[in-house]
């Protein structure tokens, strides 16, 4: 028994959501539209539309699927985007501020890992990792300032 192996074509379909239900189209074939109710049936229908207009077996389509969000809907998202991103970069330059001032209490001034705690407001254990996080990214710069040592 001989087996052809047919290669399924790839279509790139963009669904937007009209009231009840999803709007499929494909752009490489304008004429075909189709339609499903929830996102989970989108590529289904669309293979099965796809495979009626080209006339292929279901199973040599495939597709991929861009969903069309409304514009206020993306200006939304890449706000949000962008908070998350300054949100993190301020929580790390926090987490450095507070690993600074866990050092100073502890090596400048000689608090002890109690006494410092009691200050930030965090556990002595969680002092402990905040003056080692401090120790580690002082060396790092210091490190970085003056280059490779010699013989390294």
């Amino acid at each position: 028994m001989v087996r052809t192996v047919r290669s399924k074509t790839n279509y790139q379909v963009t669904i937007e959501r009209e009231p009840g239900f999803w709007i499929v189209r494909v752009p490489e074939i304008p004429e075909v539209v189709t339609q499903a109710r929830r996102m989970a049936d989108v590529k289904e229908n669309a293979r099965e539309a796809i495979a009626v207009w080209t006339d292929k077996p279901v199973e040599d389509v495939d597709v991929t699927v861009t969903v069309v969000v409304p514009t206020v809907v993306q200006t939304a998202l890449d706000e949000a985007q962008r908070l998350q991103k300054e949100a993190s970069e301020r929580l790390e330059r926090a987490g450095t501020a507070t690993s600074e001032a866990a050092r100073w209490l502890t090596k400048e001034l000689g608090l002890t890992l109690r006494e410092a705690a009691e200050i930030l407001g965090v556990s002595f254990q969680r002092v402990a990792q905040l003056v080692e996080r401090s120790t580690r990214h002082s060396t790092s710069h210091h490190r970085s300032r003056r280059g490779p040592s010699i013989g390294a």
